[in-house]
This record gives structure tokens, sequence and C-alpha cells, in this order.
């Protein structure tokens, strides 16, 4: 087997004693390395497990609380869907009272263009063949007297 003269040792190393020794030396430093990732692993899962500890404590009410946000939330869609309803009935109402008052005035005006004014033309013609009347029978000195005043 070859070996390897190391001066200051006072001897002579085969080939595989020296590789295992590096690979010795290699693997104590890889385990002095990775000791502080080891233990910082162990804190970050120690606080996982804690987070999730308070999380699963807490779910039930959140979930819970969301659940009646929810129930809420149809409630208030179901009261402005009524509401909707109520607005869209209330707009049929007025537009039909609208037309209803339109078709009253209407009917009004029509009145008095064909009833209404006539018969005060009429009662106007009326009127003034009364007053004709009375002043061809009043005697004449009345009507002298009348002017003269």
């Amino acid at each position: 087997m070859p070996s390897v003269t190391i001066p200051g040792l006072g001897g002579t190393i085969s080939i595989a004693e020296l590789s295992l020794a590096v690979i010795a030396v290699a693997f104590a430093i890889a385990v002095i390395v990775l000791l502080p990732v080891l233990v910082q692993v162990r804190r970050t899962a120690s606080r996982a497990e804690r987070l999730l500890t308070s999380v699963d404590g807490q779910l039930p009410g959140l979930i819970q609380d969301v659940r009646a946000m929810v129930f809420k939330i149809d409630r208030t869609t179901d009261s402005l869907r009524d509401l909707s309803k109520s607005l869209e009935r209330f707009e049929r109402f007025v537009n039909t009272a609208v037309d209803t008052v339109e078709k009253t005035r209407d009917t009004a005006r029509q009145m008095a263009r064909e009833f209404i004014l006539p018969s005060m033309a009429n009662a106007a013609g009326v009127l003034a063949l009364i007053r004709e009347g009375a002043e061809l029978i009043r005697p004449k000195r009345e009507r002298e007297r009348g002017r003269g005043q």
C-alpha cells in the first residue's frame, strides 16, 4: 500500500489513513457549521408549533364570526331587495297617480271647452238681452234722469 511521509510526525501514513483523516476533519467542520443551523431550525419549529396551536385555538371563533357576518350580509341584502321592490311599487303608484291627474286635467279642459264656455256665452247673451229689454221697458224719463246724473 502506498504511504506518505509527513515531516514532523516522525512516521509514515498510508493514503487510506490520510484520506480517512481528511474525511473526519471535513465531517467535524460540517458538524460545527451545521450545529447552529440545526439549533435555529429547532427554534423555528418550536415557534411554528406555538403559532399553529394559537391559530387552532382561535380558528373556531374566527369561523363563527365570519358565519355571523355572512348571515348579517344576507339579511341586509334581503332587506335591500325588499326595499327595491317597495320602491318599484311606489314608482308605479306615483306614475299611475300622475297619469290620473293628467287625464283629469285634460277632461276638465275638454269639459270647459265644450260645456262651460258655451254656457257662459249663452248666459252673457241672455243677460245682455235682459238689460236691453229693461232699457226698453223703463220709461224715457228715468232713462234721461239716469243720464243726467
